[in-house]
């Protein structure tokens, strides 16, 4: 009996093994490959397969940094290497930007070589690149709150805010400009990394519609982005400073305060050009909002020290008013600051209690004699605010203060006080209340409520806004969470608890979308935001928030989109027809080329039959000619440049009969023309192309009427030209009205509404372009009327490749 062989049973052992291992690998979620010592593939499963596009046996026994050599002196290379030389474990993430993916390795060496797992972690950085960007800009914004409070110049301000966004890209450059007092020139605020030359060069530019990105930006009001400072026109006049300092990219953004007022702008600089990603807008969204925020306060404050230093000189310099009132004798003694407040001749004596009182106005009158005789009555301190109408007319506010002395009888002797002019106090005041009600409206347009929830005592203040937004009253909403989450959607409201909550345990801010459900069954869509206010001791106390219903944001978003996909959809047809026209052209001569030859050459050989069959290829190669014309014609719609010119009406139709006479004169039809205005201001060839398709349709439907019949009649109103072609033909159904104008709709029967099925859409694209629109009138078996309408005047002609873009200005 032979014995085994320990070798090949050792062999197949292995194989076994490896067999065995391998079908588990093809089951697991990770790409899995072998490599032997000489960086050779021994092993790839179908998932890492996939992942390089490539069949496992394309790779097997090919050299990895052959196949990849992008990969040579990637931190994973130096990974590999580093587990085989010394036989140990490797686990590392890595990030390949040829496929813009992150992934975790697992690397495990053997004698034999390494194998590795390759687990996919993109989603995961996204989210962490997201948290991280997310607290950092919470903490810049921290920062500008605490340079705020310390008083901290604004400069330093914003440049300590440009610090952190800078550091959240490489590459990346910062800006901030602020626009003067005089609302025409930008002042350099802020740039940490920008050079200095560059900054000096742009300090004091004016603004503009072609003031490079930034001036553009805040001449417009709007975000300009300039992909390539090097092409763009609006660097033209700032090109070469930018240029000299390797700067290619910018996109600039205007800051706005509460009121909409352009404060300055804020811009993002880069050595390559580039446009932002949703990545960059959210920087820029941050930023804008906590720089408006750093320069309103700094404006506030500047102005509010302006106040005071105002009100310290005023009082210091003897400007607040000190009066004294003698009972006994009704007479009141004044300071001069006072009777200069009051508007009185400097040195005034005659001042008693009622021509005094005579210039306080008449509504105010009440109120202050209450308080003067309540103060008496009483001993108590009389404050009391009301209006004078001075002697130039000049209504102002005053401000006193006062109280009463007594005789040692205790009876009333005088009354002693001060008295300060707060009209500009009082304008502040109104000026505030009018603030907040336009917060309350802006609020109300935006479609923005707000809330305010304290931990300590449970308590939520809401905007009315937010209500509204929900659809009900604060009674019929209680301000608590459940309430709340009762009104999210079913399918949202598990994500919103859990976003809540998790803010809650973790003292993090949030920001998602989600769907509320309205008493009245309405679906709207939110964005909400909130963010903590934490106490000394770190924890949270009180969260801020907004909810804005960003539903016609939304319903927009989807009807752009819609649109741009039936914008897409008509070119590709245009470029079809184009292409398929072309392409008809050439098998279409030799058709009519031999047909032609053979109805001149052999005619007397055919049947009755042959030359039947010859009249109909001929008339098909017309037919078919025809159509390919009005492809053509369709395609070119949209490069054409019509020229406007005076067109004789008279003579175009006339032009136009008479090339079609014969066929006129074949089916016996009878054309009316009646031209109450003769002419008309408009495109000569566009004009054409409408009347020749109208003209064509009305005698084509008439043929079968008895007797056929076609009207021609014009005529203008004080804004438009009218041209209506009618036939007393077969007719159509008016649901159908839409369809005969679209690229080959034709009705339900063929012989219902005959050609090419382009000729009216090329009417109603000619029309598009003149500024005109056409309609029809039509019943089964009642004939058709077409209706034109023209402006007089047609519009300026766009030319075809204009487009709408942001572009940007100066930085």
């Amino acid at each position: 009996m032979p014995q085994a062989n320990p070798r090949r049973h050792g062999r197949e052992s292995t194989r076994s093994h490896d067999l065995a291992l391998g079908n588990a690998f093809e089951r697991v979620s990770d790409a899995v490959v072998s490599l032997d010592t000489n960086w050779r593939y021994t092993y790839v499963n179908q998932q890492a397969a996939s992942l390089f596009g490539r069949q496992p046996e394309d790779l097997i026994g090919r050299h990895i940094w052959t196949e990849f050599p992008e990969g040579v002196g990637q931190p994973f290379h130096l990974a590999y290497e580093k587990a085989m030389a010394e036989q140990v474990f490797v686990q590392m993430e890595n990030y390949y930007e040829p496929w813009d993916r992150w992934f975790e390795n697992r690397i495990y060496p053997s004698p034999s070589g390494i194998s590795i797992f390759f687990h996919e972690i993109t989603e995961r950085k996204q989210a962490e690149r997201s948290s991280r960007l997310s607290a950092e800009l919470l903490e810049a914004q921290n920062q500008v709150l605490e340079s705020l409070v310390q008083g901290a110049p604004l400069a330093h301000t914003l440049e300590r805010l440009l610090r952190v966004v800078e550091a959240q890209s490489a590459g990346m450059l910062c800006s901030i400009l602020l626009l003067d007092d005089d609302g025409v020139h930008v002042r350099h605020g802020a740039s940490p990394s920008l050079p200095d030359a560059f900054n000096r060069a742009v300090d004091g530019q004016p603004i503009g519609p072609r003031a490079g990105s930034c001036g553009t930006a805040a001449f417009r009001r709007e975000p300009v982005i300039v992909e390539d400072i090097a092409t763009d026109p609006l660097w033209d006049d700032y090109r070469a400073p930018a240029l000299a300092h390797g700067l290619r990219a910018c996109w600039s953004i205007p800051i706005f305060d509460r009121e909409r007022r352009v404060l300055g702008t804020f811009a993002l600089y880069f050595l390559t050009p580039g446009r932002p990603t949703s990545f960059h807008w959210q920087l820029i969204d941050a930023s804008t909002h906590v720089a408006a925020v750093a320069i309103v306060h700094d404006r506030e404050s500047r102005e509010l020290r302006a106040s005071e230093e105002r009100l310290r000189l005023a009082v210091t310099g003897g400007n607040v008013g000190i009066w004294e009132w003698d009972f006994a004798t009704n007479r009141l003694v004044w300071n001069d600051e006072l009777i200069l407040m009051w508007g009185w001749p400097a040195g005034a004596s005659d001042l008693t209690l009622e021509n005094v009182m005579s210039m306080v106005l008449p509504e105010d009158r009440p109120h202050l004699e209450l308080a003067l005789d309540r103060s008496v009555r009483d001993g108590t301190i009389c404050d009391v605010e009301y209006r004078v109408r001075r002697h130039d007319d000049a209504i102002r506010w005053i401000a006193a203060k006062g109280r009463a002395e007594y005789d040692s009888a205790r009876r009333p002797a005088r009354m002693m006080g001060v008295a300060l002019d707060i009209t500009d106090r009082k304008n502040a005041e109104d000026a505030l209340k009018r603030r907040e009600a336009q917060l309350a409206e802006a609020q109300q347009i935006a479609h923005v409520g707000s809330y305010e929830w304290s931990v300590a005592d449970n308590r939520v203040d809401r905007s009315a806004e937010l209500c509204r937004i929900f659809g009900a009253s604060p009674e019929e909403f209680p301000a608590t969470l459940e309430a709340y989450l009762a009104r999210v959607h079913a399918d949202d409201r598990h994500a919103t608890r859990t976003i809540i909550e998790r803010a809650f345990q973790e003292g993090s801010s949030f920001d998602f979308e989600e769907r509320i459900v309205r008493p009245d069954g309405a679906i709207r869509h939110l964005r909400s935001q909130g963010r903590w206010n934490f106490d000394e001791n770190g924890k949270p106390a009180r969260l801020m928030g907004i909810c804005q219903d960003v539903t016609e944001r939304k319903l927009a978003e989807e009807q752009l989109r819609r649109t741009m996909e039936l914008q897409a959809r008509n070119e590709e047809l245009k470029a079809f027809a184009y292409t398929v026209s072309h392409d008809l052209k050439a098998p279409l001569r030799g058709i009519a080329g031999y047909a032609q030859e053979l109805d001149r050459q052999h005619r007397t050989a055919l049947d009755e039959r042959g030359l039947w069959c010859l009249k109909q290829i001929l008339t098909a190669t017309r037919n078919l000619d025809r159509l390919i014309e009005d492809l053509l014609h369709y395609s070119r719609l949209d490069v054409q440049t019509p020229t406007p010119t005076d067109v004789d009406l008279a003579a175009l139709i006339d032009t136009i009969l008479k090339e079609r006479k014969p066929v006129i004169a074949a089916q016996g039809t009878v054309v009316n023309v009646a031209l109450s205005a003769s002419r008309l201001f408009t495109w000569q060839r566009g004009l054409l192309q409408v009347l020749t398709n109208l003209i064509d349709n009305a005698i084509k439907y008439a043929r079968n009427a008895e007797p056929p019949t076609v009207r021609v009649e014009t005529g203008a109103g004080p804004e438009r030209f009218r041209i209506t072609v009618a036939d007393n033909g077969i007719g159509f159904d008016m649901k159908y009205h839409d369809r005969i104008f679209g690229l080959f709709n034709r009705l339900v029967r063929q012989e219902d509404f005959e050609g090419t099925g382009a000729g009216l859409a090329i009417v109603r694209k000619v029309l598009d372009k003149m500024g005109g629109s056409i309609r029809a009138e039509s019943a089964p078996g009642a004939g058709s009327t077409f209706i034109v309408d023209l402006p007089l005047r047609p519009p300026a002609p766009v030319p075809a490749d204009s487009k709408i873009r942001s572009t940007p200005g100066p930085s």
